[in-house]
């Protein structure tokens, strides 16, 4: 699992609560918002990717080279780490205004 996966998991495992559940648990609540929280952290990357600059992401992208990828990204956000969290923090109180309204 990569560093970035891991605190994704991490961050979705405290902000949801539910770090006392079994772990086959556990990953299956990950896996279901898993796919939100991504998509949320992949617009909020491609926001700091200048418009002009886009199409050379998507070459970069395309040859599928995680080091190239994160070299070409570091350009742009500095610190990816902190934005995972951000973003996943970000879904995860949706998920909740969500869920609370039902």
């Amino acid at each position: 699992m990569s560093k970035t996966k891991k605190v994704l998991k991490d961050i979705i495992i405290e902000q949801l609560g539910i770090d006392e559940l079994p772990k086959e648990d556990q990953d299956e609540i990950v896996a279901g918002i898993s796919g939100n929280v991504l998509k949320s952290i992949t617009l909020a990357i491609l926001e700091r990717v200048p418009k002009d600059d886009r199409p050379k992401f998507d070459k970069v992208k395309e040859k599928g080279d995680r080091e190239e990828i994160k070299k070409f990204l570091q350009k742009y956000v500095s610190d990816l780490e902190s934005l995972v969290e951000e973003e996943t923090k970000k879904c995860i109180n949706e998920f909740r205004a969500i869920v609370a309204s039902l």
